[in-house]
């Protein structure tokens, strides 16, 4: 489908390194699961306290229902990637497991504003599909932003020298204002539909909720063009046997920096 060739991707091979790397991976997976735990924390208070009444819709108990399965997955794909040669030897499903863990951050905070009895958001036919509708724009970022990184690296952007450009062109700059614009409208939209009925926090709530959202939906393109090249180009792999050589210069460079710095 891409005509995406190895040669032409020295610089992505250098942000897979340094940015894109298994070890940030898992660190960004600890990230998503604190933000996690704190939503399901009143999850799980609301089952332990009122049962399944604190759910009594059937689509707040589908919501529910998922987003527990979910995070169960979550603790067990952390668990499984906490030892580093898994996270090395099993590296090219790593990166699908990032892309998991973007969604489930990007989207678990909404749990929060469609279950009403737990954490009293208006939760109202129209304002479900306004949410919804912000999600749906989410969704509809990241396609356009992961299908421009396959373009810009069939075109030889990511390669150093005068043909590069970097992850940031027209069209994401006008994806990005075209989100901020939709986004807007929608808060308004909800606040407008729930005045009266909701405070300034709950608001604040819904702009950090979709400044989440859109941020992860454009900042994780770029994982699925690294999931591309890891399963294609064997040298975007890293061997465990590279890993240990690369963490013990590593730890070599720290202690000389703080030696340098005694003296």
């Amino acid at each position: 489908m891409w005509n995406i060739k190895e040669e032409d991707l020295s610089e992505f091979k250098v942000t897979s390194k340094n940015r894109l790397n298994p070890v940030n991976n898992v660190s960004f997976m600890y990230g998503t699961i604190i933000w996690s735990s704190m939503v399901m924390f009143f999850i799980i208070l609301g089952l332990v306290r009122f049962g399944w009444a604190a759910f009594p819709t059937a689509f707040e108990k589908i919501v529910v229902i998922v987003e527990l399965l979910f995070y169960s997955l979550q603790i067990v794909l952390l668990f499984f990637y906490s030892k580093p040669k898994r996270f090395i030897k099993f590296q090219k499903s790593l990166s699908k497991v990032t892309l998991f863990y973007s969604f489930q951050l990007a989207t678990i905070g909404f749990v929060a504003v469609v279950i009403h009895k737990v954490f009293d958001f208006p939760t109202d036919s129209l304002t479900l599909v306004y949410v919804g509708l912000l999600i749906a724009g989410g969704i509809m970022t990241h396609i356009v932003c992961t299908l421009n990184t396959f373009k810009l690296a069939e075109n030889g952007a990511f390669n150093e020298g005068e043909n590069s450009s970097g992850f940031f062109n027209k069209t994401i700059i006008y994806t990005v204002i075209a989100a901020l614009v939709y986004t807007f409208v929608l808060l308004i939209l909800i606040y407008v539909h729930n005045f009266g009925e909701t405070s300034l926090g709950n608001m604040i709530f819904y702009f950090v909720l979709s400044v989440i959202l859109y941020g992860v939906a454009v900042g994780t393109a770029e994982f699925h063009l690294l999931s591309y090249c890891k399963r294609k180009f064997p040298s975007f792999n890293i061997t465990w046997q590279e890993y240990q050589r690369e963490n013990r210069a590593m730890k070599k460079n720290t202690i000389e920096k703080q030696i340098k710095r005694r003296n």
